[in-house]
């Protein structure tokens, strides 16, 4: 099960949004958090963000994508906190990227992702 930033409920359907604009040279969190249902078994999973991408065909490269922690364990009704940090590089394009972070493990599924990219600050 998973919670965005002290919203609803929801089972990986997302998409999650970044809350604020970022801008070129700046990080950007996404903060999401994991739970384990009571009486289900211990939940395992590792994190292994994709590229983040834009309608124009721009790309945030997963190399400037952080997930934190990259893995995590579970157990019945424990709960978490996942970041997902991106680094925006200095030249990036204005524009809206979205992206899978991949989720593996017990489940196998994925996670998407919108950060929105402004003008470069001047």
């Amino acid at each position: 099960m998973l919670e965005t930033e002290r919203g609803p409920r929801q089972h990986l359907d997302g998409p999650f949004r970044c809350r604020k604009s970022c801008h070129p040279g700046s990080t950007a969190t996404i903060l999401l958090s994991f739970e384990a249902p009571e009486g289900a078994a211990p939940v395992q999973m590792q994190f292994e963000p994709g590229d983040l991408t834009n309608p124009n065909g721009d790309i945030l490269p997963a190399n400037r994508i952080s997930v934190i922690p990259p893995q995590i364990q579970l157990e019945p009704g424990e709960a978490t906190d996942v970041a997902v940090a991106v680094t925006i590089p200095d030249l990036s394009e204005p524009g809206e990227y979205h992206g899978r972070i991949a989720c593996t493990g017990t489940d196998q599924t994925s996670v998407v992702v919108i950060f929105e990219v402004a003008g470069a600050q001047t």
